[in-house]
């Protein structure tokens, strides 16, 4: 398999992980990931725009800040009724039990192999530099985020210095898992 492809086309990529301590096929990496708004008042039309977008070739990373599980739940069932996978992060709590959901995300600062035996599909990480990729990769996960690679726009107060194209090659030439690129605050179609 080729070192670490960059997704950019297509719902899905190939694969998925074999894990042969739990006798499972782990899903396989979505091409592309959108990701959801971080409060549960915008999610809503969020999904609405979404869903008359048409697109259905990229699944959903669905961060919510402080809502409650029920609400989680509601979007979950709104995204499973326009036919979209969806990834959870993992600040969403319970939701990666919903039917439906193809695994958990975790952000920078967890370790991924204290997540690995207790998610049954896809784990993937946020990273911010080379060494946290390096660090996701051995923990178990099956894709990594890897930001700022430009100025996102959703975190207007991230201060965080951007890795640029060059700081992403640098991540991809050293992982063997699928990067998803992580630009920024890309709107979706109207």
């Amino acid at each position: 398999r080729p070192a670490c492809p960059l997704r950019s086309s297509g719902a899905f990529g190939g694969g998925g992980r074999s894990d042969a301590r739990a006798g499972r096929l782990s899903p396989p990496v979505p091409r592309r990931l959108r990701i959801s708004p971080l409060t549960a008042g915008d999610v809503g039309p969020w999904i609405d725009v979404l869903a008359a977008s048409g697109d259905r070739g990229a699944a959903i990373l669905l961060r919510v800040d402080g809502a409650e599980l029920g609400q989680i739940e509601a979007c979950l069932s709104a995204l499973d009724r326009i036919g979209v996978g969806v990834i959870v992060h993992a600040r969403c709590g319970g939701a990666s039990s919903h039917p439906g959901v193809l695994g958990v995300h975790l952000p920078a600062w967890e370790h991924a192999v204290l997540w690995r035996d207790r998610v049954p599909g896809l784990l993937g990480q946020s990273v911010h530099t080379q060494a946290e990729a390096l660090s996701a990769v051995a923990g178990g996960v099956d894709y990594v985020m890897v930001s700022p690679v430009f100025t996102p726009r959703s975190k207007p107060n991230d201060t965080r210095p951007t890795l640029g194209l060059d700081g992403l090659r640098a991540v991809c030439a050293a992982v063997r898992v699928p990067v998803e690129r992580a630009v920024g605050g890309r709107p979706l179609p109207a």
